[in-house]
């Protein structure tokens, strides 16, 4: 390998060393963990409870709120009509800050 090539290839090593030394901490920062991108959205967290009076209200003096309601069929007669169903509730609150 000529002289000149040598020289070459050893500036190119070493100014590839610079650069990942001078932008290596700025490079790793920028791969770590950053804050969400919407910082005022709202997190929710869900529940799903039966839905009695005594339940809903309980959960709501909690600060959770109903979105929707289910209906869990637990048996059918012989006509497919229901035996017997329980009436479930979805809650949902605004989620703690961590």
């Amino acid at each position: 390998m000529p002289r000149s090539s040598r020289v070459l290839a050893s500036l190119s090593c070493l100014g590839l060393c610079l650069t990942t030394l001078l932008l290596g901490p700025t490079l790793l920062k920028s791969t770590q963990a950053q804050p969400p991108a919407h910082p005022g959205l709202t997190r929710w967290e869900y529940k799903i409870v039966r839905a009695t009076e005594e339940i809903l209200n309980q959960h709501g003096e909690e600060g959770w709120e109903v979105v929707s309601g289910l209906s869990d069929v637990k048996g059918q007669s012989a006509g497919m009509r229901a035996i017997n169903t329980i009436e479930r509730a979805i809650l949902k609150r605004p989620k703690a800050n961590p």
